[in-house]
C-alpha cells in the first residue's frame, strides 16, 4: 500500500470504526452531505445493532443504513 494510506475503517475485520464520510462516494446516499460511519459489520450483525444503541444516546436520529464500502486497493 501507498504511504500515506487513510484506513477510515479497518481492514481485515469487522469492528467499530469511527469515520467521517462524504455521501457522493456511496450509492443510495443523498449527495453532498457528511455521514458519520460508526461500524463496518455484516448485515443482522447483533453488534451492529448494539453499536445503533449506543450512539443513539448522542445522536438521537441515528440509524442503520447499510452500504458498500471501498477499503482501498492493495499493491
Amino acid at each position: 500500500m501507498e504511504f500515506p494510506a487513510y484506513i477510515s475503517r479497518g481492514r481485515w475485520d469487522d469492528g467499530e470504526y469511527v469515520s467521517v464520510e462524504y455521501t457522493n462516494a456511496y450509492d443510495g446516499f443523498t449527495p453532498d452531505y457528511y455521514i458519520l460511519v460508526v461500524s463496518s459489520h455484516d448485515k443482522g450483525n447483533s453488534v451492529l445493532k448494539a453499536a445503533l444503541t449506543h450512539v443513539k444516546k448522542q445522536y438521537k436520529t441515528a440509524y442503520i443504513k447499510y452500504a458498500d464500502v471501498y477499503m482501498g486497493g492493495m499493491h
